[in-house]
């Protein structure tokens, strides 16, 4: 079905015309009721040429039993020969409708501004007869000051339509340049998205901060499909977005906790691959490849976190401790 709010209005209007047991819908009633829907929601009328066409397609797509009733041994007006078809018949449970709804809710306030995602909702909204509640009862933790969130919906499309992408990307020292890089995978992390992908000027896997974003634009150049990469499974090991270059493998990593902090950490696991290895000892254990979304998980938990193994990772976090430690001892000499 066309994805513009047009074309659903007028596709809705007739549906519900070809239903109706008790009016006759002759084509000029028909273009009448379509065109009347459509002014009211300030969007221009059809001709009789489109409205056919409508039909035509309803008939062919959507295999709609569309048939003309002769009246007046010329006159004629259409209505479905099975009054319980309807090319909106979604078939959903109550538990999946509300579902449905609950995510067209969430997806809506993204809508403004985001032409792609307006039209996947309007279809979802027209399709299937659900619009957002006006009054907002669910919260979630947004960046409003997100950076490059519109470029969002055009990098899913090029990566989904295997197009390179001319990217314009400034780091996070301020200097600007420009890459082609051909999508693979977009991830979203601690509020913020990132593009994995193939990045040819340099030769080299990248990701790319949708935050650090000036621009992109299509590349003419042919697109280079992925066949050596799997991104769920290579992302699994990990926290966050950066694939350390030197740490091939996963470690397990022991951590102990306070006996305070422990319910939370139960409640929400750092990675998927945590368990219990000592329940009273408050320990538990995860096994990940080591970076810097690790050491800032690690951090974010002190003074109630110690890491018990393996011994170079807790010597490590023990240096970066004594180093942060000094700095305080230095500022408080100074005073």
């Amino acid at each position: 079905m066309p994805l513009n709010k047009n074309a659903l209005l007028r596709y809705k209007t007739l549906d519900r015309c070809f239903s109706s047991g008790s009016t006759e819908y002759t084509i000029k009633r028909l273009l009448d009721s379509v065109n009347s829907t459509l002014i009211k929601e300030g969007l221009y009328g059809i001709s009789l040429r489109q409205l056919r066409d409508d039909i035509k397609t309803m008939r062919e797509l959507y295999k709609a039993p569309i048939e003309p009733k002769v009246y007046d041994h010329k006159k004629c007006y259409y209505t479905y020969t099975d009054n319980k078809f309807s090319i909106f018949n979604n078939g959903m449970d109550e538990k999946e409708f509300n579902a449905l709804r609950a995510t067209i809710e969430m997806l809506a306030k993204y809508r403004t501004g985001n032409s792609w995602l307006e039209e996947l909702l309007t279809s979802l909204e027209y399709r299937f007869n659900i619009k957002p509640n006006s009054k907002k009862i669910v919260a979630f933790d947004e960046n409003r000051e997100l950076k490059g969130i519109e470029f969002l919906s055009s990098i899913i499309q090029h990566a989904i339509n295997n197009k390179a992408i001319s990217y314009t990307y400034r780091s996070f020292r301020g200097h600007e340049e420009e890459y082609t890089l051909h999508p693979y995978y977009i991830k979203q992390y601690n509020g913020r998205w990132f593009t994995f992908g193939w990045e040819s000027k340099y030769g080299r896997y990248s990701n790319f901060a949708l935050d650090r974003t000036v621009g992109i634009k299509p590349s003419a150049e042919e697109f280079i499909e992925e066949k050596r990469i799997d991104y769920e499974e290579a992302l699994k090991d990990i926290i966050g977005v950066t694939v350390p270059e030197n740490c091939p493998s996963a470690t397990a990593i022991r951590l102990k906790f306070s006996k305070e902090r422990f319910p939370y950490v139960l409640s929400k696991p750092l990675h998927s691959s945590q368990q219990i290895i000592d329940h009273d000892e408050h320990i538990i254990e995860i096994k990940v490849k080591r970076n810097k979304e690790l050491d800032q998980i690690v951090f974010s938990y002190i003074p109630d976190i110690e890491v018990v193994s393996p011994k170079d990772y807790r010597e490590y976090i023990i240096e970066k401790i004594e180093t942060n430690l000094n700095l305080y001892k230095s500022v408080q000499q100074q005073a």
